[in-house]
This record gives C-alpha cells, sequence and structure tokens, in this order.
C-alpha cells in the first residue's frame, strides 16, 4: 500500500490518542490525518455515505433504528443515504488489514488472540447461507440455538488487564467451512505478514475448540507459539517407550497415560513456578512435555495445569494448557512458565470487543437481509471498534473507567459546540472553548473524565 502517512510516519495504535505530553490541537491534526487516510484508501465505494455513517456511529448512543442514526448532527444526507452506504458500500478490506498489522509492534513478546463470535439473525429468514450459531439467552425450547452468521477474530492483545485488542483480521465462517481452519488460515496470513521479524516471538492463545488435532495440525509448523485451553477431562499418553531390537509387530504409538482427573497418573512435572497475580491471586503452573492425544499421535505439545485462587478456602479447579513453543527462540527474549500464563491472561480481551460490536457499534442493529450489506455492516461495526478503544486510550491515565458511552457523549459535545460557535459574531478564546467542551461532554456521560 503506498501513501500510508500515518503507518510510515507515526504508527496510529502507539501515538493517537495515547500521546498525553502533545497539545490537543497535535492531537487533533493526527486524528485528522488519519480520517483522510480511512477516507482516500480504504472506503472505495460510496465514500461519503460510509464516513458520515461512521460519524453517525461515533456521536449516537444506543442504536433505536437504522434509519434513526440520520438524525446525528454529522450526517448531513437524507436517510436513505445510510442504505447506500451498506448496499453499495465497498472497502479495502485487506488493504487495511496490512495496515492494522503494520501498527502492531515488531519486537519482544507480542501476544494474540483467536476466538469465534456469533451474530444471531432470528429475523433474516431470506438471507442466504445462515447456521445455526450458539446464542446464550436465546433460542427456542430453553436451546441456545439459532440461526445466524458466524465470525472468526484475530486480535492483538497489546496489555493485560485492559479491555480491549486491536482486531486485524476478521472473517466470516461460511457453512461449508469449520471455524478451526478459518482461525488457522488467519493465523498462517499473519505469520506470513510478519515473517523475517527479528527479536521478535509471537504468542496466540485461543480456546478450548482450537485444542483438536484437525487445528494443530495446520499451525504445528509456523513459527509462532500457540496456548490454548485443554477440557478438563481430556486423557493423554507420553511418548512410547523405544521398541526392542529383534521384536515383531508394529511399534506403539501410546505411552504411559496421562489423565487430568487421575493425579496418580501424573508423574514429576518437569517445571514448577508459584507467583502472585493481581487478578487471579495466588497461582502455581505445573508443566509436562511431549504428550499427544489419542487421535493425533503426531502432534506433540506440552501440558500446563494453572492453579489459581490457592488462597481461598475452595480453590477453583485447574485450568488446563496446551503450549507449542515458537520456534526459534531469539536470544533477546526468554519464556518461561509466566509467559505462558501471560499469554493465556491476554486472550480474555477478545471478548470485550465482541460485545462493543454488538452492543455499541450497530453490529446488532444492523437489520439488513443481503449479503453484501451484512458484510458491510459487519466491517464498519469492527473498525468502529478499533477506532473507539484507541480514543478511549486518551482519557484512561486521567479517568481509567473511561468507556464507549462517554466517548460517545464527548465527541457528541463537541459536535454541538463547534456548531453552536460557528453562529457566533466573535470567536472566544481558546481556554474558554475547553472550558465549554469539558462542561457539554459531561452531559451523558457515566464516568467523569
Amino acid at each position: 500500500m503506498g501513501g500510508l502517512r500515518v503507518a510510515q510516519n507515526r504508527p496510529w495504535v502507539e501515538n493517537l490518542g495515547r500521546d498525553t505530553q502533545n497539545s490537543t490541537q497535535e492531537q487533533l491534526n493526527r486524528l485528522i490525518e488519519f480520517r483522510q487516510t480511512i477516507y482516500d484508501q480504504f472506503l472505495t465505494a460510496r465514500r461519503d455515505a460510509q464516513f458520515e455513517t461512521l460519524d453517525a456511529l461515533l456521536l449516537k448512543g444506543r442504536i433505536a433504528s437504522f434509519a434513526w442514526l440520520s438524525t446525528a448532527g454529522c450526517f448531513q444526507r437524507k436517510w436513505p443515504s445510510l442504505y447506500d452506504a451498506l448496499e453499495q458500500g465497498q472497502q479495502d478490506v485487506a488493504g487495511l488489514q496490512s495496515f492494522l498489522v503494520g501498527q502492531v509492534a515488531k519486537t519482544g513478546l507480542q501476544f494474540w488472540s483467536l476466538d469465534g463470535s456469533a451474530w444471531p439473525r432470528l429475523q433474516a429468514r431470506t438471507l442466504p447461507e445462515r447456521e445455526s450459531v450458539y446464542a446464550p439467552g436465546r433460542g427456542f425450547k430453553g436451546k441456545p440455538v439459532v440461526p445466524g452468521y458466524t465470525y472468526s477474530f484475530l486480535d492483538w492483545a497489546p496489555q493485560a488487564g485492559e479491555s480491549w485488542s486491536l482486531s486485524v483480521d476478521v472473517e466470516r465462517v461460511k457453512p461449508e467451512r469449520r471455524d478451526v481452519l478459518v482461525g488457522a488460515a488467519q493465523l498462517k496470513r499473519l505469520c506470513a505478514a510478519r515473517a523475517g521479524l527479528t527479536g521478535l516471538v509471537d504468542i496466540v492463545a485461543a480456546d478450548c475448540k482450537y485444542s483438536g488435532p484437525e487445528f494443530l495440525r495446520e499451525v504445528q509448523p509456523l513459527a509462532w507459539g500457540k496456548v490454548a485451553r485443554l477440557a478438563k477431562h481430556r486423557v493423554l499418553y507420553g511418548r512410547p517407550e523405544p521398541k526392542p531390537a529383534g521384536s515383531r509387530g508394529r511399534p506403539r504409538k501410546h505411552g504411559v497415560r496421562f489423565a487430568f482427573k487421575e493425579p496418580a497418573t501424573w508423574g514429576e512435572p518437569v517445571e514448577e513456578l508459584a507467583l502472585q497475580h493481581r487478578k487471579w491471586g495466588q497461582v502455581k503452573l505445573r508443566r509436562w512435555p511431549h504428550l499427544h492425544g489419542r487421535s493425533a499421535a503426531d502432534v506433540e505439545f506440552d501440558v500446563v495445569q494453572a492453579q489459581v485462587h490457592l488462597e481461598r478456602n475452595q480453590p477453583p479447579g485447574p485450568l488446563w494448557l496446551l503450549w507449542l513453543p515458537p520456534e526459534p527462540i531469539p536470544p533477546t527474549v526468554t519464556l518461561t512458565l509466566e509467559t505462558i500464563w501471560q499469554a493465556y491472561d491476554h486472550r480474555w480481551r477478545i471478548e470485550f470487543n465482541f460485545r462493543d460490536a454488538k452492543q455499541c457499534w450497530g453490529l446488532e442493529d444492523f437489520m439488513n437481509v443481503n449479503q453484501t450489506p451484512v458484510y458491510n455492516a459487519a466491517n464498519l461495526a469492527m473498525f468502529m471498534v478499533n477506532l473507539s478503544q484507541v480514543l478511549i486510550g486518551h482519557f484512561r491515565p486521567t479517568c481509567p473507567t473511561f468507556s464507549v458511552n462517554d466517548l460517545k457523549a464527548y465527541f457528541r459535545g463537541r459536535k454541538y459546540v463547534t456548531e453552536t460557535l460557528k453562529l457566533l459574531p466573535q470567536r472566544p478564546e481558546p481556554i474558554f472553548i475547553d472550558q465549554i467542551f469539558a462542561n457539554i461532554a459531561q452531559i451523558g456521560s457515566i464516568n467523569a473524565s
């Protein structure tokens, strides 16, 4: 992608909205530059309608209806333009993905999260390629299964403990494909995009469904580290003893049995570590190497047991994690049991993206029934998730609880004040304008900034 000024001159994720030492005007100029880059290079059809739809999402609270978005002060077109933005709009998705990947740090340890989420579409009877998706709290006769779409997300989780991650690859899972294979393809693309970087270790964490042999065989050759949760009832096997010379029959595939619910089968771990975690309390980690499942003797991995909240009288049951180490490991990076646990702790950030896309950025309110509008709605909603969390980062140093609703109230206040100032015969002093912005932004906000 040529001409990406923001990507080349100053990384968006690191600088935009997070540089509290620069003046407000410098931050505003950076935001304007970024918005212009998005408009010029990533919105390829119906640019104006799509761009104003994004602004309307930022200014409006919970979406009462799709047409209601057109009442936002920044939406200068008639309400049918909203439908044009989704039905005829186009984006350079591959270019945007490449742009976002370019913002991720290129040295040290970097943690990623892989997971999927469902978009229930019960009423869209004519929407093609719907399939049965899991949707807690919905469904029929007590079964949380409804028609809808499934999406696979691959996110960069920059910091544990923060309620956001950067979605660099989002893909819909079509009925003829398995979600774990879609996730494996996403991981391969990202690994290829970051190939050749030195002094870097990427580790991806995933949920239980990514611990099966179908996924592991696809990603085992990749240079990345992989962490996935294992079901607590699993039974694994160690390496078999070498076949005695001169003996008959085929070599054994499985060695000693290792059952998670039978401590007598575990043997001695090769590594142990006790630590104190601000979220998980007293944590004890143990690792056993060279294990495999009964149906996949060709896929070996290490198993890590994590016992958390040991300070409680009744601690919860242990977590079991699969670990495939990265290769090679640069001399500047040290991997320990604590690193594996940190990687898995970063996995939870992706859950907040699902929530924000559905509750705050219209993903559950765009009730289109054709594939192109649905595709565009998902792209725009996930783009707003990424953009909003970077903007929120500007306020978090002074207000740690600053939320998406507070961000909407802030920009809504700025929009109304800006339009009001245009009516005045003389522009007030800048310090007075800042005071007005600060006071108006409190209207509708939940947490004071």
